[in-house]
């Protein structure tokens, strides 16, 4: 009776405790950004980007993506 007890509350310990899950939010979806902001102040704002890509669209226009890593601890 014992053993099963235990089986019961280490398995209730488990389904309570194992599906944690910390709610962090990103500070870019935090954040208002909009398209078309001056990239030396996006940059000021959020740091250089961890890789750039950029490519032209079907009018000749240059678009710019940045990529940002965040670590949520």
């Amino acid at each position: 009776m014992k053993i099963r007890s235990f089986l019961i509350l280490t398995a209730s310990l488990f389904l309570f405790t194992g599906c944690y899950t910390s709610k962090k939010v990103s500070r870019f979806s935090s954040d208002t950004i909009t398209l078309g902001t001056n990239k030396r102040n996006f940059i000021k704002a959020y740091g250089e980007p961890f890789n750039k890509d950029i490519s032209y669209t079907d009018d000749n226009r240059q678009e710019e993506k940045f990529f940002y890593k965040e670590e949520f601890v």
